[in-house]
Protein backbone atom coordinates (compact mmCIF):
# COMPACT_ATOMS: atom_id res chain seq x y z
CA UNK A 1 0.00 0.00 0.00
CA UNK A 2 1.29 3.85 -0.94
CA UNK A 3 2.07 6.40 1.63
CA UNK A 4 -0.40 9.71 1.59
CA UNK A 5 2.38 11.80 0.04
CA UNK A 6 3.32 8.54 -2.71
CA UNK A 7 2.32 8.92 -5.95
CA UNK A 8 0.73 5.62 -7.18
CA UNK A 9 1.17 4.55 -11.41
CA UNK A 10 -2.15 2.04 -11.99
CA UNK A 11 -2.09 0.26 -15.37
CA UNK A 12 -5.55 0.36 -16.90
CA UNK A 13 -5.91 -2.48 -19.73
CA UNK A 14 -7.62 -2.33 -23.22
CA UNK A 15 -9.93 -3.29 -23.92
CA UNK A 16 -11.63 -3.58 -20.26
CA UNK A 17 -11.31 0.43 -19.91
CA UNK A 18 -13.92 2.56 -21.78
CA UNK A 19 -15.91 5.64 -21.78
CA UNK A 20 -19.22 6.63 -23.78
CA UNK A 21 -22.50 9.05 -22.81
CA UNK A 22 -25.47 9.80 -24.54
CA UNK A 23 -28.09 12.53 -24.36
CA UNK A 24 -31.32 10.99 -23.89
CA UNK A 25 -33.82 14.04 -23.56
CA UNK A 26 -35.23 14.74 -27.03
CA UNK A 27 -34.60 18.83 -27.45
CA UNK A 28 -35.48 18.60 -31.44
CA UNK A 29 -32.46 18.73 -32.19
CA UNK A 30 -29.19 17.17 -32.93
CA UNK A 31 -28.05 13.54 -31.53
CA UNK A 32 -25.29 13.69 -28.97
CA UNK A 33 -23.14 11.13 -28.24
CA UNK A 34 -19.77 9.77 -28.01
CA UNK A 35 -17.68 6.48 -27.17
CA UNK A 36 -13.96 6.13 -26.71
CA UNK A 37 -12.06 3.47 -25.37
CA UNK A 38 -8.30 1.87 -24.84
CA UNK A 39 -6.99 -0.54 -27.11
CA UNK A 40 -3.64 -0.91 -25.72
CA UNK A 41 -2.91 -0.73 -21.98
CA UNK A 42 -1.91 2.78 -20.08
CA UNK A 43 0.19 3.70 -16.92
CA UNK A 44 -2.02 6.56 -15.06
CA UNK A 45 -0.64 8.46 -11.76
CA UNK A 46 -2.84 9.14 -9.21
CA UNK A 47 -5.52 11.90 -9.84
CA UNK A 48 -4.19 11.91 -13.61
CA UNK A 49 -7.71 11.87 -16.06
CA UNK A 50 -7.89 8.88 -18.22
CA UNK A 51 -7.32 9.60 -22.07
CA UNK A 52 -8.37 7.04 -24.36
CA UNK A 53 -6.36 6.02 -27.80
CA UNK A 54 -9.61 5.31 -29.75
CA UNK A 55 -12.86 7.52 -30.36
CA UNK A 56 -14.95 5.03 -32.09
CA UNK A 57 -18.09 8.38 -32.54
CA UNK A 58 -18.21 11.95 -31.33
CA UNK A 59 -21.46 13.32 -32.26
CA UNK A 60 -21.33 16.79 -31.70
CA UNK A 61 -18.09 16.94 -31.29
CA UNK A 62 -18.69 17.58 -27.36
CA UNK A 63 -15.90 14.80 -26.21
CA UNK A 64 -12.26 16.15 -25.47
CA UNK A 65 -10.09 13.52 -26.25
CA UNK A 66 -6.78 15.13 -25.20
CA UNK A 67 -8.19 15.84 -21.77
CA UNK A 68 -10.53 12.79 -21.42
CA UNK A 69 -13.58 15.42 -20.21
CA UNK A 70 -16.89 15.65 -22.25
CA UNK A 71 -17.87 19.31 -22.81
CA UNK A 72 -22.26 19.58 -22.18
CA UNK A 73 -22.64 22.53 -24.23
CA UNK A 74 -26.73 21.44 -24.90
CA UNK A 75 -28.45 20.93 -21.80
CA UNK A 76 -30.42 17.63 -21.35
CA UNK A 77 -30.33 14.45 -19.72
CA UNK A 78 -27.28 12.34 -20.41
CA UNK A 79 -26.51 8.74 -19.26
CA UNK A 80 -22.67 7.61 -18.85
CA UNK A 81 -21.17 4.43 -18.58
CA UNK A 82 -17.62 4.29 -17.59
CA UNK A 83 -15.56 0.73 -17.47
CA UNK A 84 -12.40 0.60 -15.81
CA UNK A 85 -10.43 -2.45 -16.07
CA UNK A 86 -6.95 -2.38 -13.28
CA UNK A 87 -3.95 -4.56 -15.05
CA UNK A 88 -2.86 -6.02 -11.54
CA UNK A 89 -4.52 -8.66 -10.66
CA UNK A 90 -6.03 -8.87 -6.94
CA UNK A 91 -5.08 -4.95 -6.79
CA UNK A 92 -7.73 -2.01 -7.25
CA UNK A 93 -8.31 1.19 -8.06
CA UNK A 94 -10.14 4.52 -7.72
CA UNK A 95 -11.79 6.18 -10.53
CA UNK A 96 -14.37 9.48 -10.04
CA UNK A 97 -16.89 10.74 -12.90
CA UNK A 98 -16.11 14.91 -11.56
CA UNK A 99 -18.36 17.69 -12.77
CA UNK A 100 -17.89 21.13 -13.23
CA UNK A 101 -14.05 19.95 -11.44
CA UNK A 102 -16.44 19.04 -8.17
CA UNK A 103 -16.72 14.98 -7.59
CA UNK A 104 -19.93 13.60 -9.04
CA UNK A 105 -19.73 9.85 -8.45
CA UNK A 106 -16.80 7.66 -7.85
CA UNK A 107 -16.01 3.71 -8.00
CA UNK A 108 -13.64 1.16 -7.42
CA UNK A 109 -11.83 -0.93 -9.89
CA UNK A 110 -10.37 -4.70 -9.84
CA UNK A 111 -7.67 -6.36 -11.30
CA UNK A 112 -8.85 -7.97 -14.56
Amino acid sequence: MANANEEVEIEFVAPYTSFLGFRVSDLGDRFIGFSASLTTNKLFSDAQPITYDDVHLNYGGFFRNATGAFECLTPGVYIFEVIIGCGEENKSSQAQLEVNGQRFMEGPSTGV
